[in-house]
């Protein structure tokens, strides 16, 4: 302890020296300040996380008090550079291009359409100067590119016929097909070309078959019965996008 040795021990005398220097640290103690007395306050009080130096600082920056000035500027500067920072290091960003530092909202209207919408950069008076842009590109083709196709025209209807397609994981399908006398025709559907499902639709004594729908399954497959005579054609299409 620091004042251990003014501490008296059996038998000790008490001398002018020891009681002098008793004073003199209890002097000190009391004009350091009482502990809140407004008259003799202490100079500085440190504490673990914080202390007292005419304002109240807690690691290092000073303590907001009831009757401070708030100036807005001080905040709202570091908010803006973390946001900016924020939007600089997301992943959207990355993927902007030549519209970087720019707000863009991606409409899809009903035909698959895809439209972009820009915001310029706010000018100085708040404004954002905004622009339209219609991009015809169908969403199917955005998701998986460009469609696939199988296809056999002008087959000879006596024998039976088929196309196959691996759709590559488009899930719009289109079915054409067409006979120049009545047949039937079928569509097979197969998860891994292994295992199908036959006559998963069907469509009996038709000569032609128009047909749109959504698709789960990766493989698919048209097939058509013998029918007519010599000469007699039959066309299979499947498109997938």
């Amino acid at each position: 302890m620091v004042f251990e040795h003014l501490k008296v021990r059996p038998g000790q005398r008490a001398t002018s020296a020891w009681a002098n220097t008793l004073i003199d640290i209890l002097e000190m103690l009391y004009g350091l300040g009482r502990r809140g007395d407004p008259d003799n306050p202490f100079y500085e009080l440190y504490g673990y996380y914080g202390y007292f130096f005419n304002d109240l600082y807690v690691q290092g920056k000073p303590v907001i008090k009831d009757g401070d000035p708030i100036n807005l500027y001080d905040i709202f500067e570091p908010a803006k550079q973390k946001i900016t920072q924020a939007i600089e290091n997301s992943a959207l960003t990355q993927y902007m291009g030549d519209v970087r530092e720019k707000i863009v909202r991606i409409s899809i209207d009903e035909y698959g359409n895809i439209g972009v919408r820009i915001a310029e950069p706010i000018d100085e008076y708040g404004n954002v100067r905004v622009r339209e842009e219609k991009l015809d590109i169908p969403l199917s083709k955005l998701l998986h590119g460009e469609p696939v196709y199988a296809q056999g025209f002008g087959l000879d209807e006596t024998v039976a016929q088929q196309v196959e397609l691996d759709t590559k994981g488009h899930m719009f399908l289109e079915v054409y097909a067409k006979a120049t006398t009545p047949t039937n025709f079928y569509l097979d559907v197969s998860c891994d070309n292994i295992s199908w499902i036959n006559e998963y639709m069907s469509w009996k004594n038709v000569t032609e078959v128009k047909e749109s729908m959504w698709t789960g399954f990766r493989y698919i497959r048209l097939r058509s019965d013998p029918a007519g005579s010599t000469g007699d054609k039959v066309d299979l299409v499947l498109t997938a996008k």
